[in-house]
C-alpha cells in the first residue's frame, strides 16, 4: 500500500507540470508552472531534492522531493522509496557525511539532470505566447523592424511593425491589444480588471463598499480603538490608501488625536496612506470619487453649528452611497460631544438610524462580532477612553449592518457599526 500511494504521489506531482517548450523550462519568457528561476535557469521545484519547493531548499536525511515537499505529503518518503530505486537519480545519491543533503539530485530539469521537464519532454507551451520576446512561439522574438506582437485570425500571434489590425490597435509594452475587451488593459494600458472581465472598455464587477461609524472622537485613543481605526481605514487593498478627510468643525484636540491615531494605524497595518483634508461644505460632493480616493474619513465635528450636520448628511448621501457601491470606504468618527448632532449626520447619510448617543468613558467595550472585518484582532473586552460613547438606535443587526463593538451585554447599544454595501 505504501508503494502504491507513493506512485500516486509521484504521478500527481508530475502530471501537474506542463512540459516546457524549452529545455530550461522557460514558457513565453517566464518559468513554467512548477518551475522556479534558480542558478540562472528554470528548475523543476516539484521533484528536485536540491531545490524542493523553491530555490536552494535542500532536502536532508535522504528525503525525496515529492510535490515540492521534502519527504512528500507525509514527510517520510526517501529517495530509495521512489520507483526504480534511489529515485532514478543521475547523481551519486545522498551524502550522509555532509549533514544529509541529497547531492546529485538532478540538474536544471530535476531528476536525471537531463534539463528536460519532470514529465519527460513535449512542447506544452502555455498560451497565450503574446509577448514580443515570445510571439506566437517560445522561440520567436520580434525584430526591431516588427517590434509588436499582434493576435491573428487563427488565434495565434505574429510580429508586426505597428498596431493597425482591428480591433488590436492599442500598443501596450509591445503587445497589440483591444482595450475594449482585454481584462489586462481595460480602457487603457495596464488597467487590469480584478474580476477578469472587461466589456466596452470598462471592468465588470466591483468589490463591496463599507460604511463604518465609530462612537469615539479620538481625542484620546487606546490599543483597541487604534486597531478599530486600522481595520476601518485599511479595509481595502490599496497601498498607499488615498484618504479624503473632512475636518471643517473638528476640535483641535480631536484633530491632533485622530492624526496621531492614523499614524499608529498605518504602522500597525504595515501600510501607508496619503490624506487630503478639506473644510468646504460642498467639498465631498465636488471631490469624492473612486478614481481619486479609497477612503472618506469624517473626523468628529464637535464645533458644528446647530442643524448643520443633519443637512450635511442629507446633502452627501447620494455621493457617499455611489462611492460605497464602487468599493469605497467611509469612516465616521463621533464622540457624542458638542451639540451631539453627529447622530443626525449618520442617520441622514443612510448608515444607521441614530436616535441619541450616551457617554461610555471609562467603561468596558465588548467585541460582539469578532469575525467581522472590523472586529479582527480587537481585544475583548477593552476599556473605553475619554470621549467614547454608544449609539442608541432602533435598527437591528442584519447581514449587511453589523454591530461590531457594543456595551456590556449582547443587547447593549453598539459603539461600532459596519454597513456592507454591495455593488
Amino acid at each position: 500500500m505504501r508503494l502504491r500511494r507513493l506512485v500516486l504521489y509521484v504521478a500527481a506531482a508530475l502530471g501537474c507540470v506542463p512540459a516546457a517548450c524549452k529545455s530550461d523550462g522557460l514558457i513565453g519568457g517566464d518559468c513554467d508552472r512548477g518551475y522556479a528561476y534558480c542558478q540562472g535557469t528554470c528548475i523543476s521545484v516539484l521533484d528536485d531534492e536540491a531545490n524542493c519547493g523553491g530555490c536552494d531548499v535542500a532536502c536532508g536525511r535522504n528525503l525525496a522531493c515529492v510535490e515540492g515537499l521534502c519527504g512528500g505529503p507525509d514527510g517520510d518518503i526517501t529517495v530509495d522509496d521512489l520507483p526504480g530505486g534511489n529515485g532514478g537519480m543521475g547523481g551519486a545519491g545522498p551524502d550522509e557525511g555532509s549533514g544529509g543533503i541529497n547531492v546529485g539530485a538532478g540538474g536544471p530539469g530535476g531528476r536525471g539532470g537531463s534539463g528536460g521537464t519532470a514529465s519527460g519532454g513535449g512542447d506544452g507551451c502555455l498560451e497565450p505566447i503574446d509577448k514580443p520576446s515570445s510571439c506566437g512561439s517560445c522561440d520567436v522574438s520580434c525584430p526591431s523592424s516588427a517590434p509588436n506582437c499582434t493576435p491573428t485570425d487563427d488565434g495565434g500571434y505574429t510580429c508586426t511593425p505597428n498596431c493597425t489590425v482591428e480591433p488590436f490597435i492599442t500598443e501596450c509594452a509591445g503587445k497589440c491589444v483591444d482595450v475594449q475587451t482585454d481584462p489586462g488593459h481595460c480602457g487603457m494600458c495596464f488597467n487590469a480588471c480584478a474580476s477578469g472581465i472587461c466589456a466596452d472598455g470598462a471592468c465588470i464587477g466591483a468589490a463591496s463598499g463599507h460604511e463604518v461609524a465609530i462612537c469615539a472622537s479620538f481625542e484620546a485613543s487606546s490599543p483597541g480603538q487604534t486597531t478599530l481605526l486600522t481595520n476601518a481605514v485599511f479595509l481595502g487593498a490599496a497601498n498607499p490608501v488615498r484618504i479624503l478627510a473632512y475636518v471643517r468643525e473638528t476640535s483641535d484636540a480631536s484633530l491632533t488625536g485622530t492624526d496621531a491615531a492614523l499614524i499608529a494605524a498605518s504602522q500597525l497595518a504595515g501600510r501607508s496612506y496619503n490624506v487630503t483634508k478639506v473644510t468646504a461644505l460642498n467639498s465631498i460632493n465636488n471631490q469624492l470619487s473612486r478614481s481619486d480616493y479609497d477612503v472618506l474619513l469624517v473626523y468628529d465635528q464637535q464645533n458644528a453649528p446647530s442643524g448643520q450636520l443633519g443637512d450635511l448628511g442629507t446633502s452627501w448621501a447620494s455621493t457617499v452611497r455611489d462611492f460605497s457601491r464602487t468599493g469605497g470606504v467611509t469612516v465616521i468618527l463621533s464622540g457624542g460631544g458638542g451639540r451631539g448632532e453627529m447622530g443626525d449626520f449618520i442617520t441622514n447619510l443612510g448608515v444607521m438610524d441614530v436616535q441619541s448617543t450616551e457617554n461610555h468613558d471609562g467603561k468596558r467595550y465588548y467585541v460582539s462580532a469578532p469575525g467581522d472585518a472590523m472586529g479582527i484582532n480587537v481585544v475583548s473586552p477593552f476599556l473605553a477612553v475619554r470621549t467614547s460613547c454608544l449609539f442608541n438606535t432602533s435598527d437591528e443587526a442584519t447581514g449587511e449592518l453589523v454591530f461590531v463593538v457594543s456595551g456590556p451585554d449582547p443587547q447593549a447599544a453598539p459603539a461600532v457599526v459596519h454597513r456592507i454595501i454591495t455593488p
